[in-house]
């Protein structure tokens, strides 16, 4: 089939070759016919196999055509589902540091080589004179020009899709195994340096809290008082929320984040005061609140929230349900069109589509985002 299809490109032997001819088979066939109908039912009949989910990852991340971005992602929606996990944990199972080694270095040629900084920016280091240069050399070729350019780009991609995912992560609480977690988090370089920032729960092999941690760089773990924490391979591990924590742990983590110079990524631990104890009058504050349409919009984009349009193709509506049922939905009183300066009132609403009691932490979670990006810290 392999010698037929490389002759030919006959549609009967790329799809046997595809089939059984393994990672290189779909690589090759990637490169020659990688946006075809047929090789897209390959990589459906074949989406149990890891190669396969790299490769449609590769595709969905990189590809320029969005008809061929979609089709990758509704193969990966498929896979999510038969694996019944979210679609971002799959995404983060499968991210790809492209190219930086653990040390955080790509190299480029003899001569150059990439370095990925603590603060996700790209360097260039001239191997032969030791030194980070300040521009691309004009001795490089073009095509090198071009890579060092579409690996920049992909870095800020990067960063933007995961600070999403860890917002998934602090609203859902999905919790991992520490292979899982190691293999994401630590092994992963773009991941790591995320991770230096970020605060866990441990738990130990029956789901029972241990104590809050953050990974320290060197492949050790600290607690808040900067003494090491144990982790083994029963491990059980989650995105730590401040309802969750006293506060003095959140003010110990605040000060050792300050002292070691680190930000964080994401909004984890808010100087936000919320009443843990009474959430209901926390929600009641933000009842009929104007805000720009505008603002509202790009709210429930940002979280990856389930639109609902009037008539006029406006977004009147946004929900967000996790799989345990959680659901919070926000309103806008508005039934014609609107312009992204209008000024709209909001409603919204907490509920579980099973009849059980909502998580505090889905709900404090949702309510510090509204909060610091809606602008309403002065109400708090």
């Amino acid at each position: 089939a392999y010698n037929i299809y490389k002759e030919t490109g006959k549609e009967t032997a790329q799809l046997i070759y595809g089939l059984y001819g393994g990672y290189e088979a779909l690589e090759e066939i990637y490169k020659k016919d990688g946006e075809s109908k047929l090789f897209f039912k390959i990589l459906s009949l074949n989406k149990e196999n890891e190669y396969t989910i790299k490769i449609l990852f590769n595709i969905y991340n990189n590809a320029k055509r969005m008809a061929t971005k979609n089709n990758a992602f509704d193969i990966l929606i498929e896979i999510a589902k038969d694996k019944k996990i979210p679609f971002y944990n799959l995404e983060l199972k499968y991210n790809s540091n492209i190219g930086f080694d653990k040390n955080s270095e790509k190299i480029i040629d003899e001569n150059y080589k990439l370095i990925l900084n603590n603060d996700y920016s790209v360097s260039i280091f001239d191997i032969n004179i030791n030194k980070i240069l300040k521009s691309i050399p004009r001795s490089l070729d073009s095509n090198k020009k071009e890579e060092i350019k579409h690996i920049r780009e992909q870095v800020a991609n990067i960063i933007k899709k995961f600070s999403y995912i860890l917002n998934k992560l602090l609203i859902a609480g999905d919790k991992y195994n520490y292979d899982f977690f190691k293999e994401v988090f630590i092994d992963n370089t773009i991941m790591n340096k995320f991770d230096l920032s970020l605060i866990w729960n441990l738990y130990d092999s029956s789901n029972n809290f241990i104590t809050t941690f953050r990974y320290a760089g060197d492949g050790s773990y600290t607690n808040c008082d900067d003494e090491e924490v144990k982790i083994d391979n029963s491990s059980f591990i989650s995105l730590a929320s401040p309802i969750e924590m006293e506060e003095e742990t959140i003010i110990k983590w605040r000060k050792q984040l300050q002292d070691y110079q680190l930000s964080q990524p994401i909004n984890q631990l808010s100087i936000i005061k919320l009443d843990k104890n009474n959430l209901e009058n926390e929600i009641n504050k933000l009842e009929n609140i104007e805000i720009a349409y505008g603002t509202f919009k790009a709210f429930g984009m940002r979280y990856g929230m389930f639109p609902l349009y009037t008539e006029y193709r406006t977004i009147k509506e946004y929900a967000l349900t996790l799989d345990n049922g959680d659901t919070f939905i926000i309103k806008a009183q508005i039934d014609g069109e609107a312009d992204y300066k209008d000024k709209v009132k909001i409603n919204i609403e907490f509920k579980n589509n099973e009849n059980k009691e909502v998580s505090k932490r889905f709900i404090y979670t949702i309510l510090i985002f509204m909060i610091w990006d809606f602008r309403l810290t002065n109400l708090f």
